[in-house]
């Protein structure tokens, strides 16, 4: 699909098409407003499942919509989302992906059923092409540079996770991520000791999709852009308990992992950078 391309327009075609149909793209970017918004309680998590495997099992963090201050009524075509702002995050995953059904070719082109497919396919490709042009057009980001920030990212988070490193994660996950993190590291540190956990090759990725959110729906500059990414790896995984036995896994054997991670990063600020904001199981 053309959006899994990266957007390839450049810049200054971007700059010239967004700013004169911004009117019309709005409603592919649902909105909120910033001021009315309160943080979340820490057990207010607006996550999909996710298996761990520095965990060891999978943890239920669900879709929450208690504890909101406000549920956003959606703009037209795009699906209701429940947003929460913290500090440079939205503090939720704006549309999670899930796996669009695909109906036979003459159901999907002779029936009412198979138009309204259809309709949500294009609707789908359009969201995700609008928001990588509108960051491309912000940040001057390219497929290339993202996808070395996914590995670091990827690299980075694990490593933290599998040392138990808190602080190190408060730079690289939004505010709502980390505290799911902490909770799942404190879980795992009262099952085993001590965790060995390291990379076995290099990252096999695909952009799934990309959403946009806009605090302001006349300044879309001022949004946030969040992409979700399949991460396929080989990895290394040990656990130990107290006296150095292993308990689980084997250091020394790769096993092969599937991931699928929401990376997110607000337009309006000066860094720009990008930071792990969910993960989702389908």
């Amino acid at each position: 699909m053309a959006f899994m391309r990266w957007a390839r327009t450049s810049a200054n075609q971007v700059r010239g098409g967004l700013a004169s149909q911004n009117a019309g793209y709005k409603s592919l970017v649902p909105s909120f407003d910033l001021h009315k918004q309160v943080l979340m309680k820490d057990d207010g998590h607006v996550l999909a499942n996710q298996r761990s495997i520095l965990l060891g099992k999978k943890t239920p963090y669900l879709f929450h919509r208690h504890g909101f201050a406000r549920t956003i009524a959606p703009p037209h075509l795009q699906r209701q989302v429940g947003l929460k702002v913290y500090r440079g995050s939205s503090g939720t995953v704006i549309d999670p992906y899930h796996v669009r059904t695909r109906s036979p070719f003459l159901e999907r082109w002779f029936t009412r059923k198979g138009w309204q497919e259809i309709k949500q396919s294009i609707m789908h490709q359009l969201r995700s092409g609008y928001a990588l042009a509108k960051l491309r057009q912000m940040t001057g980001q390219t497929r290339k540079a993202f996808v070395a920030d996914v590995e670091r990212l990827y690299t980075e988070i694990n490593t933290a996770i599998a040392e138990g490193n808190r602080n190190a994660l408060k730079e690289l996950v939004t505010e709502s991520m980390l505290s799911v993190l902490k909770n799942e590291i404190k879980k795992r540190e009262g099952i085993w000791d001590r965790v060995e956990w390291r990379l076995g090759g290099p990252l096999n990725m695909s952009t799934l999709q990309a959403r946009m959110a806009a605090i302001d729906p006349k300044d879309l500059d001022k949004a946030f852009v969040q992409i979700t990414v399949r991460i396929k790896s080989t990895q290394y995984f040990g656990a130990f308990d107290q006296d150095g036995k292993l308990v689980a896994g084997d250091p020394l054997k790769q096993i092969s992992v599937e991931d699928i991670w929401v990376f997110e990063t607000f337009l309006g600020s000066p860094q720009k950078k990008f930071r792990l904001c969910g993960r989702i199981t389908l």
